[in-house]
């Protein structure tokens, strides 16, 4: 179950990758071929990028970027698990030593915003909370901020 929720959130990100690279080339002007060309890049390969059905690798992203003299922004482009438990420990301690409280739709705005990212509705995010308790295992600290610093739509504590 694991890998294919993982193997789902590779597509989304491939996706997401692939949209932000039309929008830059539709931007500057450029077909496919011209691009491809430019990149010195399969044509075919660019049309899969664009439709993230290409899985992209450092060297072509390095291509990509060149052409359309733009910077690759690695945070935004790697929005994993780890780093999202990292973004949602560090906002529970702030929100914690703060004496505040976040519901899930709320969170789920601020880790869109922090990673170009749409990260749903309150119920998907709550289980990235979920994870993201269960990623900190054994840091009691780290633990007791999450579930004190996220709570339902209703105002219900996330965790007891």
């Amino acid at each position: 179950m694991k890998e294919k929720e993982e193997c789902i959130e590779h597509e989304s990100e491939r996706k997401r990758i692939g949209e932000r690279i039309l929008k830059l080339r539709k931007d500057e002007g450029l077909s496919i071929r011209q691009f491809a060309e430019l990149a010195g890049i399969n044509y075919a390969n660019i049309c899969k990028i664009e439709k993230g059905r290409y899985n992209v690798g450092i060297d072509i992203l390095s291509k990509i970027s060149q052409v359309l003299n733009r910077k690759i922004d690695f945070n935004s482009i790697i929005m994993n698990n780890d780093n999202v438990y990292q973004a949602i420990a560090i906002l529970a301690k702030h929100l914690c030593e703060n004496n505040r409280k976040m519901t899930f739709s709320q969170l789920a705005i601020k880790l869109s915003i922090l990673f170009d990212y749409e990260f749903c509705d309150g119920r998907g995010t709550a289980n990235r909370v979920r994870g993201a308790w269960s990623h900190f295992n054994g840091d009691t600290d780290t633990q007791k901020n999450i579930a004190e610093a996220f709570i339902t739509e209703q105002g219900d504590f996330a965790y007891e």
